[in-house]
């Protein structure tokens, strides 16, 4: 499930840009939350924002819950910062 929230910027004359904060949440079939994501997309030209998380900009928060227990997965960090460091751990 998405919500997000909008805020629309001036760029010139008559056109406008928005910043969004998205959150993602995804439940399992009893509907038990299993992940949030919340993060940031800027500077997007249409009304509704991109959902692909891999696109965004920021990651405000992202955590899972296993076994009941909470799991923080990324915290304020950009997310390509996020990814690169990501794959660096992967190489190893």
């Amino acid at each position: 499930m998405y919500t997000w929230e909008g805020k629309k910027s001036k760029v010139m004359n008559d056109e406008y840009s928005f910043d969004y904060t998205i959150t993602k949440k995804i439940f399992n079939e009893t509907g038990l939350l299993l992940e949030v994501q919340t993060y940031e997309t800027w500077g997007i030209y249409d009304r509704q924002p991109y959902l692909e998380f891999s696109k965004s900009q920021w990651i405000i928060k992202w955590k899972k819950w296993k076994n009941g227990k909470e799991i923080i997965i990324a915290r304020n960090i950009a997310t390509e910062e996020y990814f690169r460091k990501l794959s660096k751990r992967s190489k190893r």
